[in-house]
């Protein structure tokens, strides 16, 4: 993430929220990346904003029936 603050220089982060579904390891993992991500983009003075999947996904036109991996 540093590298990539230093090199991209964005104006603006968007990072998927999180949320449980099944597996409390996964979401516990996820919660501390987020915790990382969100630190490295403070100390980089970088402004972000936590969204949902159904938020970006519909902003994008993408419908849940529409994934690929």
């Amino acid at each position: 993430m540093e590298n990539v603050c230093e090199v991209c220089k964005p104006d603006f982060v968007g990072i998927e929220d999180i949320q449980f579904q099944k597996n409390v390891i996964i979401f516990k993992t996820l919660a501390n990346l987020q915790g990382v991500l969100k630190d490295t983009l403070h100390e980089h003075r970088l402004p972000f904003a936590l969204t949902s999947s159904s938020s970006w996904r519909s902003y994008l036109g993408i419908n849940e029936g529409d994934k690929r991996d």
